[in-house]
């Protein structure tokens, strides 16, 4: 008799999954960069994840704006405050 697992892992995500996460909470943000931790508050995998599939979390939204530029939106660098 065979066995299988029927839990999915959590390293199994595909890169497609992680995108369309990164998108959900760029809407979100009305296409603004947002941080991680914005990220692990709305989206429904961690930041952890999209870090161990691109590398860093630098080049996962980097991804996401080659994503976007295929459907002519873009995502705008955070403005930070002047002190």
């Amino acid at each position: 008799m065979d066995y299988k697992f029927q839990r999915t892992r959590i390293d199994k995500i595909s890169r497609e999954k992680i995108i369309d996460e990164l998108e959900k909470v760029a809407e979100v943000f009305k296409y603004i960069e947002f941080g991680k931790r914005d990220f692990n508050k709305l989206g429904n995998i961690s930041a952890t994840t999209v870090e161990n599939e691109f590398g860093t979390w630098r080049k996962g939204l980097e991804a996401l704006k080659e994503h976007l530029g295929e459907k002519n939106l873009d995502l705008s660098p955070r403005k930070v405050p002047c002190n």
